[in-house]
């Protein structure tokens, strides 16, 4: 009996640890979404200002980059 107590509660870790993966990838994805559709918008630093658009979308596009890629806080996602 001892030992299926064991079982269930490794189990349920295994869930838990699986379903804090899972919900770190998809706020992964929904931050990649964001940047992507804000640069598709075409909105903000991306709007076509001839002056400044150049040099606002290549900086805006780094760091959008820098924050897709950047690797998730331990724990999953906050």
């Amino acid at each position: 009996m001892n030992n299926c107590l064991h079982l269930t509660t490794v189990s349920c870790n295994k869930a838990h640890i699986l379903a804090c993966d899972v919900l770190a990838l998809l706020a992964d994805i929904e931050r990649k979404d964001e940047a992507l559709r804000e640069i598709a918008q075409g909105s903000g630093p991306f709007s076509r200002d001839r002056l400044t658009h150049a040099e606002n979308t290549i900086e805006s596009m780094k760091e959008l980059a820098r924050a897709a890629l950047a690797p998730l806080p331990e724990g999953g996602a906050k």
